[in-house]
């Protein structure tokens, strides 16, 4: 999996590139804690999950999220915060957030989330190449088509919450 991590500490980003690279066997595509730097990084790298800390400079969390889902981009997110209010934390789950990880970071949180999040990815790409073989739409392995990215989200979804499976949703 592919980990971009945006936070406003660089003691955190360290803190999550070590949780990362050394309990997952993952690739940090990319680190900053300027959000403009990290809406131009997502639009150019191929990034699966992104830690975003909920207090940026310049710009919240949950703005820069909306800013990269409006431009076709949708990876996992999840957000970090010290202090999230209730409206702060229904906001940010509104607006897509998979996970919410408080700070200080519990280690062995981070780790559950991380491997959660990847297991997510992993069943709903599974269940796309199912939807798209039974469907009859002819696929290939290096091209998604973005306005069909969404769609496929949403049936994905609807799979798991009729399996049963609620981490995905």
């Amino acid at each position: 999996m592919n980990f971009y991590i945006v936070g406003k500490q660089q003691s955190t980003i360290n803190y999550l590139r070590d949780i990362i690279e050394r309990d997952f066997n993952n690739t940090i595509v990319g680190t900053t804690s300027d959000p403009q730097e990290a809406f131009y990084d997502v639009m150019r790298l191929s990034v699966d999950i992104m830690f975003i800390d909920l207090n940026l400079n310049r710009k919240n969390g949950i703005e820069l999220i909306q800013q990269i889902q409006q431009n076709h981009h949708y990876p996992h997110f999840i957000l970090l915060s010290s202090q999230p209010t209730d409206e702060e934390i229904t906001k940010a789950y509104e607006n897509g957030i998979d996970f919410l990880i408080r700070k200080p970071i519990n280690k062995a949180e981070a780790k559950s989330i991380v491997k959660m999040a990847a297991q997510n990815i992993k069943m709903s790409n599974r269940i796309i190449k199912v939807l798209d073989l039974v469907s009859g739409a002819e696929t290939n392995a290096n091209t998604i088509i973005v306005s069909n990215k969404t769609k496929k989200k949403e049936n994905s979804y609807a799979i798991l919450r009729f399996l049963g499976i609620n981490g995905g949703v």
